[in-house]
């Protein structure tokens, strides 16, 4: 089977074929996180995959941007910036904070994960008031 891309993120069969698979490893989380994306966009994960390889074959590229940064720089770099910014803004961070940000840079959590756990420090906030 043959999968066009019409623009409006839905896929039109053109013609049949034999079908080959295609399989990937992507960690579990990642996974879940982009299936629930793209159902929620009334598509799946295999659907997406086919989009992107149909807009590849006639663009004869990548379809999505792929840069590299000007200039990178370390985790640290990033934590730095990231206080400086709060700081101007008049919200210095915590010991607590900047443990969580470097967290995320070694992986142990994910930004989904710490915006979840601050919703709910100020759900309790807010009952106890």
């Amino acid at each position: 089977m043959t999968v066009s891309y019409n623009g409006n993120m839905s896929t039109t069969t053109t013609t049949n074929r034999t079908n080959n698979l295609i399989q990937v490893r992507v960690p579990a989380d990642l996974k879940e996180r982009t299936a629930k994306l793209f159902e929620s966009l009334g598509t799946s994960t295999s659907d997406v995959i086919r989009m992107m390889l149909v807009r590849a074959d006639e663009t004869k590229s990548i379809p999505f941007d792929m840069r590299t940064m000007a200039y990178p720089i370390t985790a640290s770099e990033r934590i730095e910036e990231i206080m400086a910014t709060f700081e101007l803004e008049g919200m210095p961070l915590t010991p607590k904070d900047v443990q969580e940000l470097i967290d995320v840079e070694l992986g142990k959590t994910t930004t989904e994960e710490l915006r979840k756990k601050a919703l709910e420090e100020i759900r309790k906030e807010q009952e106890s008031d």
